[in-house]
C-alpha cells in the first residue's frame, strides 16, 4: 500500500480502499474475521491516461484516486483525482467494468476546469477528492478549486446535470455565510447526514464545515475539549449522529458529537 485514501465498505461487508500513489483501488475480503487483501481495479503496471469506454475494473487507470462511495445502484464511485473526473464501477457484471460517470471532456494533464452542465459528461472538475450519496444525487468536494459540486442521477450509469451548490469565493471569507459567498480551501472528505446536511473536511481552514439544505455554511464547534485542528482530511458518519474526522498533520482520528 502506498498512500492510502478513499474508504467504502460494501454491503456485503467488504472493505475498498484507493492508493493514490499507486492509482489503484483494493479490497479486504471479510475484514472482520481472517482478512484477505485483494487488488481490485486500476494498474499499476501500466501508467496512462483514464480510457473513456468501459474497460475491465483491473485494467483500468486511475491517477491520483481518492474519494469512494458506494451509489444506491450498488455501483461504486471513485474520485479519480488526477483524471478530474467521477468513474463507475460496475459491480453486478463479469470483469467489474468501469466508466466514466461525470467529467469526460477533462484532457490529461490540463488541470481540471469548473464548468456546470446538464450534461454530466460535459461537466469540468478541478480535482475531485471527497464523495458521498445524499438524497438528491452525489456530492462532490473539488480540492483544486474549493467547490462542492452536485451531479444528479440519470439513466443506466450516466449522469445527470452537474451544479454547484457552495463554495467558490476567490476572497477570503470568515465565519458562517451563505454558501457561495464561502470561501473553502484546500478541500478533502465529505459525508451525508441524514437530515440532508453535508459535513466537509476543510484541511486549508483548518476546521470542520457543515453545508446546510438552506444554503448555509457554518463551522461546527466542539467546546474547549474539541480538537485543535491542524489539517482535517477525512469525514465520514457513525452511529447516533456521530461523526468522525482524521486529522493528516497531527496523525489522530476523533470521533465527535456536533452541537454537544
Amino acid at each position: 500500500v502506498g498512500l492510502p485514501g478513499g474508504l467504502a465498505l460494501g454491503a456485503e461487508g467488504t472493505l475498498y480502499f484507493s492508493d493514490a500513489r499507486h492509482g489503484t483501488i483494493s479490497r479486504i475480503v471479510d475484514p472482520l474475521g481472517k482478512a484477505e487483501l485483494q487488488p481490485f481495479a486500476g494498474d499499476r503496471k501500466t501508467p496512462g491516461n483514464a480510457v473513456d469506454g468501459p474497460v475491465p475494473a483491473i485494467e483500468a487507470r486511475f491517477s491520483d484516486p481518492e474519494g469512494l462511495a458506494f451509489g444506491p445502484d450498488g455501483a461504486l464511485y471513485v474520485a479519480d483525482a488526477g483524471h478530474h473526473r467521477i468513474r463507475r464501477i460496475d459491480l453486478a457484471q463479469a470483469g467489474n467494468p468501469v466508466t466514466i460517470y461525470a467529467g469526460g471532456h477533462a484532457k490529461p494533464g490540463d488541470g481540471g476546469g469548473y464548468l456546470d452542465e446538464d450534461n454530466g459528461w460535459k461537466a469540468q472538475f478541478r480535482r475531485p477528492v471527497g464523495l458521498a450519496f445524499g438524497a438528491r444525487g452525489l456530492y462532490v468536494t473539488t480540492g483544486g478549486d474549493g467547490r462542492i459540486r452536485l451531479v444528479l442521477p440519470g439513466k443506466d450509469g450516466i449522469s445527470g446535470p452537474v451544479t454547484t451548490v457552495g463554495g467558490g469565493n476567490p476572497q477570503p471569507t470568515a465565519g458562517d455565510r451563505p454558501a457561495f459567498l464561502t470561501r473553502l480551501e484546500v478541500l478533502g472528505g465529505i459525508a451525508a447526514g441524514p437530515d440532508g446536511r453535508l459535513f466537509l473536511a476543510e484541511a486549508g481552514g483548518p476546521r470542520l464545515r457543515t453545508w446546510r439544505p438552506d444554503g448555509w455554511i457554518t463551522t461546527l464547534r466542539f467546546g474547549p475539549e474539541g480538537p485543535a485542528w491542524k489539517r482535517p482530511v477525512a469525514v465520514g458518519n457513525g452511529p447516533g449522529g456521530i461523526l468522525y474526522a482524521g486529522d493528516a498533520e497531527s496523525r489522530e482520528v476523533w470521533e465527535l458529537k456536533p452541537g454537544t
